[in-house]
Protein backbone atom coordinates (compact mmCIF):
# COMPACT_ATOMS: atom_id res chain seq x y z
CA UNK A 1 0.00 0.00 0.00
CA UNK A 2 3.21 2.39 1.11
CA UNK A 3 4.74 1.49 -2.61
CA UNK A 4 1.56 2.17 -3.94
CA UNK A 5 0.88 5.79 -2.38
CA UNK A 6 4.59 6.56 -3.13
CA UNK A 7 4.05 5.88 -6.77
CA UNK A 8 0.74 7.83 -6.77
CA UNK A 9 2.64 10.91 -5.52
CA UNK A 10 5.32 10.74 -8.11
CA UNK A 11 2.80 10.89 -10.96
CA UNK A 12 0.37 13.36 -9.55
CA UNK A 13 3.26 15.73 -8.91
CA UNK A 14 3.66 15.77 -13.04
CA UNK A 15 0.23 16.10 -13.58
CA UNK A 16 -0.31 18.55 -10.94
CA UNK A 17 2.67 20.69 -11.91
CA UNK A 18 1.08 20.96 -15.21
CA UNK A 19 -2.41 21.89 -14.00
CA UNK A 20 -0.86 24.56 -11.56
CA UNK A 21 1.92 25.78 -14.04
CA UNK A 22 -1.51 26.66 -16.24
CA UNK A 23 -3.34 28.39 -13.77
CA UNK A 24 -0.39 30.30 -12.51
CA UNK A 25 -0.15 31.41 -15.98
CA UNK A 26 -4.16 32.73 -16.14
CA UNK A 27 -2.99 34.19 -12.96
CA UNK A 28 0.15 35.95 -13.77
CA UNK A 29 -1.77 37.13 -17.27
CA UNK A 30 -4.19 38.95 -15.64
CA UNK A 31 -2.32 40.58 -12.32
CA UNK A 32 -1.39 39.30 -9.78
CA UNK A 33 -3.88 41.37 -7.35
CA UNK A 34 -6.77 39.60 -9.40
CA UNK A 35 -8.65 37.81 -7.11
CA UNK A 36 -11.25 36.64 -9.42
CA UNK A 37 -10.96 35.81 -13.69
CA UNK A 38 -14.20 34.23 -15.11
CA UNK A 39 -14.45 33.05 -18.96
CA UNK A 40 -17.39 32.31 -20.63
CA UNK A 41 -17.75 29.33 -23.49
CA UNK A 42 -20.65 28.60 -25.95
CA UNK A 43 -19.57 25.49 -28.21
CA UNK A 44 -21.76 24.37 -30.86
CA UNK A 45 -20.40 20.66 -31.89
CA UNK A 46 -21.64 18.13 -34.97
CA UNK A 47 -20.81 14.67 -34.79
CA UNK A 48 -21.04 12.08 -37.20
CA UNK A 49 -19.99 8.50 -36.34
CA UNK A 50 -20.21 5.47 -39.04
CA UNK A 51 -19.24 1.70 -38.47
CA UNK A 52 -20.60 -1.40 -38.55
CA UNK A 53 -21.07 -1.76 -34.75
CA UNK A 54 -22.12 1.71 -33.65
CA UNK A 55 -23.52 5.15 -36.11
CA UNK A 56 -24.76 8.52 -35.12
CA UNK A 57 -25.46 11.74 -36.29
CA UNK A 58 -25.67 13.97 -33.29
CA UNK A 59 -25.64 18.05 -32.68
CA UNK A 60 -24.55 19.29 -29.10
CA UNK A 61 -25.34 22.88 -27.28
CA UNK A 62 -22.73 23.54 -24.31
CA UNK A 63 -22.74 26.58 -22.33
CA UNK A 64 -19.81 25.99 -19.39
CA UNK A 65 -18.16 29.01 -17.29
CA UNK A 66 -14.32 28.40 -15.91
CA UNK A 67 -11.51 30.36 -13.92
CA UNK A 68 -10.69 30.98 -10.51
CA UNK A 69 -11.52 32.49 -7.32
CA UNK A 70 -8.99 33.54 -4.37
CA UNK A 71 -11.07 31.95 -1.63
CA UNK A 72 -8.67 32.80 1.19
CA UNK A 73 -5.09 34.06 1.09
CA UNK A 74 -3.23 30.99 -0.40
CA UNK A 75 -6.34 29.52 -1.37
CA UNK A 76 -7.90 29.12 -4.60
CA UNK A 77 -11.28 27.84 -5.72
CA UNK A 78 -10.74 26.60 -9.68
CA UNK A 79 -14.15 25.89 -11.55
CA UNK A 80 -15.10 24.75 -15.46
CA UNK A 81 -18.74 23.82 -15.12
CA UNK A 82 -21.47 23.46 -17.16
CA UNK A 83 -24.69 22.56 -19.31
CA UNK A 84 -24.95 20.41 -22.25
CA UNK A 85 -27.75 19.88 -24.94
CA UNK A 86 -28.00 17.05 -26.86
CA UNK A 87 -29.87 15.84 -29.91
CA UNK A 88 -29.74 13.62 -32.88
CA UNK A 89 -30.01 9.88 -33.45
CA UNK A 90 -27.66 6.81 -32.69
CA UNK A 91 -27.49 3.33 -33.71
CA UNK A 92 -25.78 0.25 -32.01
CA UNK A 93 -25.58 -3.28 -31.99
CA UNK A 94 -24.95 -3.67 -28.66
CA UNK A 95 -27.01 -0.77 -27.40
CA UNK A 96 -23.85 0.83 -26.36
CA UNK A 97 -23.14 3.75 -28.47
CA UNK A 98 -21.15 6.31 -26.12
CA UNK A 99 -22.36 9.33 -28.28
CA UNK A 100 -26.25 8.68 -27.32
CA UNK A 101 -25.59 10.71 -23.91
CA UNK A 102 -27.71 12.87 -22.46
CA UNK A 103 -28.62 16.39 -21.58
CA UNK A 104 -27.20 17.34 -18.47
CA UNK A 105 -24.52 18.68 -16.43
CA UNK A 106 -20.93 19.09 -16.60
CA UNK A 107 -18.11 19.17 -14.22
CA UNK A 108 -14.11 19.32 -15.62
CA UNK A 109 -12.90 21.09 -12.69
CA UNK A 110 -14.33 21.94 -9.08
CA UNK A 111 -11.37 22.05 -6.63
CA UNK A 112 -9.53 24.10 -4.13
CA UNK A 113 -6.10 24.73 -4.75
CA UNK A 114 -3.41 25.57 -1.72
CA UNK A 115 0.02 26.97 -1.90
CA UNK A 116 1.84 27.46 1.26
CA UNK A 117 5.14 28.10 -0.52
CA UNK A 118 5.46 29.23 -4.20
CA UNK A 119 6.80 25.57 -5.16
CA UNK A 120 4.02 23.36 -2.96
CA UNK A 121 0.67 22.90 -4.58
CA UNK A 122 -1.91 20.89 -2.67
CA UNK A 123 -5.65 20.07 -4.69
CA UNK A 124 -8.52 19.12 -2.87
CA UNK A 125 -12.16 18.04 -5.23
CA UNK A 126 -13.18 17.44 -8.51
CA UNK A 127 -9.84 17.14 -10.11
CA UNK A 128 -9.06 18.34 -14.07
CA UNK A 129 -7.32 15.41 -15.27
CA UNK A 130 -4.70 16.18 -18.13
CA UNK A 131 -5.76 13.85 -21.21
CA UNK A 132 -3.48 16.13 -23.62
CA UNK A 133 -0.33 14.55 -22.21
CA UNK A 134 -2.24 11.00 -21.34
CA UNK A 135 -5.33 10.42 -24.08
CA UNK A 136 -4.68 6.80 -24.00
CA UNK A 137 -5.03 6.37 -20.29
CA UNK A 138 -7.67 9.10 -19.17
CA UNK A 139 -10.61 10.90 -21.16
CA UNK A 140 -10.02 14.23 -19.09
CA UNK A 141 -13.43 13.74 -16.93
CA UNK A 142 -12.82 15.45 -13.30
CA UNK A 143 -12.11 12.78 -10.26
CA UNK A 144 -12.65 13.46 -6.64
CA UNK A 145 -9.39 13.46 -5.15
CA UNK A 146 -6.19 14.68 -4.03
CA UNK A 147 -3.21 15.99 -6.12
CA UNK A 148 0.07 17.07 -4.54
CA UNK A 149 2.78 18.65 -6.27
CA UNK A 150 5.87 20.49 -5.93
CA UNK A 151 7.63 22.54 -8.68
CA UNK A 152 11.60 24.17 -9.16
CA UNK A 153 12.30 26.30 -11.85
CA UNK A 154 15.48 27.51 -13.08
CA UNK A 155 16.71 29.33 -15.77
CA UNK A 156 15.18 27.77 -18.83
CA UNK A 157 15.01 24.32 -16.78
CA UNK A 158 11.72 23.14 -14.72
CA UNK A 159 11.26 20.26 -12.64
CA UNK A 160 7.99 19.07 -11.49
CA UNK A 161 6.79 15.57 -8.67
CA UNK A 162 3.64 15.02 -8.93
CA UNK A 163 0.63 12.64 -7.10
CA UNK A 164 -2.82 11.62 -7.28
CA UNK A 165 -5.13 10.05 -5.26
CA UNK A 166 -8.50 9.84 -6.81
CA UNK A 167 -12.01 7.75 -7.34
CA UNK A 168 -12.31 7.49 -11.09
CA UNK A 169 -15.83 8.86 -12.42
CA UNK A 170 -18.37 5.60 -12.60
CA UNK A 171 -21.39 7.69 -13.52
CA UNK A 172 -21.61 10.75 -15.60
CA UNK A 173 -25.01 11.82 -17.44
CA UNK A 174 -23.17 14.16 -20.37
CA UNK A 175 -20.66 11.57 -21.24
CA UNK A 176 -22.15 8.02 -20.58
CA UNK A 177 -25.25 6.30 -20.98
CA UNK A 178 -24.35 3.64 -18.65
CA UNK A 179 -25.50 3.46 -15.20
CA UNK A 180 -22.46 1.66 -13.27
CA UNK A 181 -23.14 2.54 -9.76
CA UNK A 182 -21.69 -0.36 -7.78
CA UNK A 183 -17.83 -0.26 -6.26
CA UNK A 184 -15.96 2.15 -5.21
CA UNK A 185 -12.62 2.00 -7.93
CA UNK A 186 -9.59 4.05 -7.09
CA UNK A 187 -6.72 5.48 -9.78
CA UNK A 188 -2.90 6.52 -7.92
CA UNK A 189 -0.29 8.22 -10.12
CA UNK A 190 2.99 9.28 -9.53
CA UNK A 191 5.01 11.07 -11.53
CA UNK A 192 7.79 13.57 -12.66
CA UNK A 193 7.87 16.04 -15.02
CA UNK A 194 10.54 18.28 -16.92
CA UNK A 195 10.19 21.49 -19.30
CA UNK A 196 13.75 22.80 -20.98
CA UNK A 197 13.08 26.00 -22.62
CA UNK A 198 15.87 27.41 -24.82
CA UNK A 199 15.70 30.63 -27.32
CA UNK A 200 12.31 29.61 -29.36
CA UNK A 201 12.82 25.97 -28.52
CA UNK A 202 10.82 23.97 -25.60
CA UNK A 203 10.53 19.87 -24.50
CA UNK A 204 8.13 19.02 -22.26
CA UNK A 205 8.64 15.55 -20.68
CA UNK A 206 6.66 13.47 -18.24
CA UNK A 207 6.99 10.01 -16.68
CA UNK A 208 4.64 8.63 -14.36
CA UNK A 209 3.42 5.63 -12.98
CA UNK A 210 -0.47 4.53 -12.72
CA UNK A 211 -2.89 1.86 -10.88
CA UNK A 212 -6.13 1.39 -10.75
CA UNK A 213 -7.76 -0.74 -7.89
CA UNK A 214 -11.12 -2.32 -7.12
CA UNK A 215 -12.97 -1.81 -10.50
CA UNK A 216 -16.64 -2.94 -10.41
CA UNK A 217 -18.35 -5.67 -12.51
CA UNK A 218 -20.06 -2.98 -14.35
CA UNK A 219 -16.54 -1.29 -15.71
CA UNK A 220 -15.67 -4.43 -17.05
CA UNK A 221 -18.64 -5.37 -18.75
CA UNK A 222 -18.91 -1.45 -20.63
CA UNK A 223 -15.00 -2.25 -21.20
CA UNK A 224 -15.83 -5.12 -23.15
CA UNK A 225 -17.61 -3.65 -25.95
CA UNK A 226 -14.68 -1.21 -26.38
CA UNK A 227 -11.68 -3.84 -26.51
CA UNK A 228 -10.80 -5.07 -22.91
CA UNK A 229 -10.06 -8.93 -22.27
CA UNK A 230 -13.14 -9.38 -19.79
CA UNK A 231 -14.52 -12.80 -18.56
CA UNK A 232 -17.73 -13.75 -17.60
CA UNK A 233 -21.44 -13.28 -18.28
CA UNK A 234 -21.57 -9.85 -20.50
CA UNK A 235 -24.70 -8.44 -18.06
CA UNK A 236 -23.59 -10.10 -14.71
CA UNK A 237 -20.12 -10.76 -13.23
CA UNK A 238 -18.24 -10.02 -15.58
CA UNK A 239 -14.59 -9.15 -14.72
CA UNK A 240 -11.17 -8.35 -16.12
CA UNK A 241 -9.00 -10.73 -17.08
CA UNK A 242 -5.62 -8.15 -15.98
CA UNK A 243 -4.87 -5.88 -13.38
CA UNK A 244 -4.44 -2.08 -14.27
CA UNK A 245 -0.99 -0.64 -13.32
CA UNK A 246 2.08 0.73 -15.52
CA UNK A 247 3.64 2.91 -17.15
CA UNK A 248 2.90 6.87 -19.12
CA UNK A 249 6.20 8.08 -20.47
CA UNK A 250 4.61 11.86 -22.78
CA UNK A 251 7.21 14.03 -25.13
CA UNK A 252 6.39 17.05 -27.10
CA UNK A 253 8.60 19.46 -28.63
CA UNK A 254 7.80 22.86 -29.77
CA UNK A 255 10.10 25.09 -32.42
CA UNK A 256 8.51 28.64 -31.96
CA UNK A 257 9.38 31.59 -35.06
CA UNK A 258 7.35 34.52 -35.56
CA UNK A 259 5.11 33.27 -38.29
CA UNK A 260 5.11 29.18 -37.87
CA UNK A 261 5.02 27.22 -34.76
CA UNK A 262 5.69 23.19 -35.37
CA UNK A 263 5.71 20.69 -32.88
CA UNK A 264 5.70 16.72 -32.05
CA UNK A 265 4.11 15.09 -29.60
CA UNK A 266 4.66 11.33 -28.58
CA UNK A 267 2.70 9.27 -25.34
CA UNK A 268 3.63 5.71 -24.76
CA UNK A 269 2.04 3.31 -22.32
CA UNK A 270 2.32 0.07 -21.12
CA UNK A 271 0.17 -2.20 -18.49
CA UNK A 272 3.04 -4.39 -16.83
CA UNK A 273 -0.06 -6.73 -15.36
CA UNK A 274 -1.37 -7.62 -19.23
CA UNK A 275 0.62 -10.23 -21.50
CA UNK A 276 2.71 -9.38 -24.23
CA UNK A 277 1.19 -8.21 -27.53
CA UNK A 278 -2.11 -6.97 -25.70
CA UNK A 279 -0.71 -4.60 -22.82
CA UNK A 280 0.86 -1.39 -24.83
CA UNK A 281 -0.64 1.91 -26.38
CA UNK A 282 1.50 4.48 -28.39
CA UNK A 283 0.72 7.88 -30.36
CA UNK A 284 2.70 10.21 -31.88
CA UNK A 285 1.47 13.32 -33.94
CA UNK A 286 2.62 16.40 -35.46
CA UNK A 287 1.12 20.13 -35.55
CA UNK A 288 1.70 22.93 -37.55
CA UNK A 289 0.52 26.28 -36.62
CA UNK A 290 0.25 29.20 -38.96
CA UNK A 291 0.00 32.51 -36.78
CA UNK A 292 -1.06 35.45 -38.51
CA UNK A 293 -1.68 38.84 -37.49
CA UNK A 294 -5.66 38.30 -36.69
CA UNK A 295 -5.69 34.46 -36.52
CA UNK A 296 -4.33 31.35 -36.47
CA UNK A 297 -4.41 28.24 -38.41
CA UNK A 298 -3.34 24.89 -37.00
CA UNK A 299 -3.25 21.49 -38.79
CA UNK A 300 -2.85 17.90 -36.99
CA UNK A 301 -2.13 14.54 -37.26
CA UNK A 302 -1.89 11.43 -35.56
CA UNK A 303 -1.46 7.96 -35.95
CA UNK A 304 -2.46 5.61 -32.88
CA UNK A 305 -1.65 1.90 -31.81
CA UNK A 306 -3.74 1.07 -28.08
CA UNK A 307 -3.71 -2.89 -27.48
CA UNK A 308 -6.76 -4.62 -25.69
CA UNK A 309 -5.35 -4.25 -22.59
CA UNK A 310 -3.11 -1.19 -22.23
CA UNK A 311 -5.53 0.76 -19.91
CA UNK A 312 -9.28 0.61 -18.74
CA UNK A 313 -11.15 1.04 -21.50
CA UNK A 314 -14.26 2.82 -19.61
CA UNK A 315 -11.75 5.73 -18.69
CA UNK A 316 -9.99 6.56 -21.63
CA UNK A 317 -10.72 8.84 -24.15
CA UNK A 318 -13.20 7.39 -27.02
CA UNK A 319 -12.30 9.86 -29.33
CA UNK A 320 -9.88 7.20 -30.42
CA UNK A 321 -11.74 4.78 -30.24
CA UNK A 322 -10.43 3.14 -26.83
CA UNK A 323 -8.73 -0.18 -27.06
CA UNK A 324 -7.88 -2.97 -29.53
CA UNK A 325 -7.83 0.11 -32.46
CA UNK A 326 -5.00 1.75 -34.39
CA UNK A 327 -5.46 3.97 -37.08
CA UNK A 328 -5.21 7.70 -38.16
CA UNK A 329 -6.40 11.22 -36.80
CA UNK A 330 -6.41 14.59 -38.28
CA UNK A 331 -7.40 18.29 -37.46
CA UNK A 332 -7.76 21.42 -38.22
CA UNK A 333 -8.24 24.73 -35.93
CA UNK A 334 -8.99 27.80 -36.93
CA UNK A 335 -9.02 30.85 -34.69
CA UNK A 336 -10.06 34.30 -34.87
CA UNK A 337 -8.19 36.10 -32.40
CA UNK A 338 -9.71 39.50 -32.58
CA UNK A 339 -13.48 38.27 -31.96
CA UNK A 340 -12.44 35.11 -29.64
CA UNK A 341 -13.70 32.75 -32.06
CA UNK A 342 -12.84 29.19 -32.75
CA UNK A 343 -13.59 26.68 -35.34
CA UNK A 344 -12.19 23.12 -35.20
CA UNK A 345 -12.76 19.84 -37.60
CA UNK A 346 -11.20 16.59 -36.67
CA UNK A 347 -11.36 13.21 -38.06
CA UNK A 348 -10.45 9.83 -37.24
CA UNK A 349 -10.64 6.29 -39.18
CA UNK A 350 -9.47 3.59 -37.40
CA UNK A 351 -10.04 -0.37 -37.03
CA UNK A 352 -9.77 -3.02 -34.76
CA UNK A 353 -5.84 -4.76 -34.29
CA UNK A 354 -7.64 -8.39 -33.47
CA UNK A 355 -10.68 -9.00 -34.87
CA UNK A 356 -13.71 -8.87 -32.27
CA UNK A 357 -17.16 -9.72 -32.05
CA UNK A 358 -17.71 -6.38 -30.10
CA UNK A 359 -15.79 -3.83 -32.43
CA UNK A 360 -15.25 -3.29 -36.49
CA UNK A 361 -13.65 -0.48 -38.20
CA UNK A 362 -15.24 2.69 -37.55
CA UNK A 363 -14.56 6.89 -38.88
CA UNK A 364 -15.57 9.67 -36.78
CA UNK A 365 -15.94 13.52 -37.58
CA UNK A 366 -16.55 16.26 -35.52
CA UNK A 367 -17.15 20.35 -36.14
CA UNK A 368 -17.21 22.28 -33.36
CA UNK A 369 -17.91 26.28 -33.57
CA UNK A 370 -16.99 28.02 -29.65
CA UNK A 371 -16.87 31.44 -28.63
CA UNK A 372 -15.24 32.76 -25.28
CA UNK A 373 -16.14 35.59 -22.95
CA UNK A 374 -13.65 37.09 -20.97
CA UNK A 375 -17.01 37.78 -18.23
CA UNK A 376 -15.17 39.32 -15.43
Amino acid sequence: MNKVLITGLVLSSCASFAQSTSTANLQSKNGLNKTTKVRGEVEVKGISQSGTMNKATKQEIKASVSGFHKFYPSIDLKFDVGAVLRAGSTDSLFDNNEYDGESGLTISEGAFEYRPMNFISLEAGALRMDRKSSPLLLSGRAMLGLREAIQYGNGGVKVGLTAIQATPSIKNTSDRIDRVEEGTPSYFSEGVFVQFSKNNFTLDSSASHFAFSNLSNGVARESLFNGNSVSGNREDGAEFLYDFAGWNVSNKATLETSAIDLSIHHNYLVNTEAAAGKNKGQLIGVNVKYKGDTATHELGLESFKVESDASVAYYNNKFYGHNNREGLAASYIFNDLGNNFELEATGVASNVIKKSDTQDKETLFILTLRKFYDLF
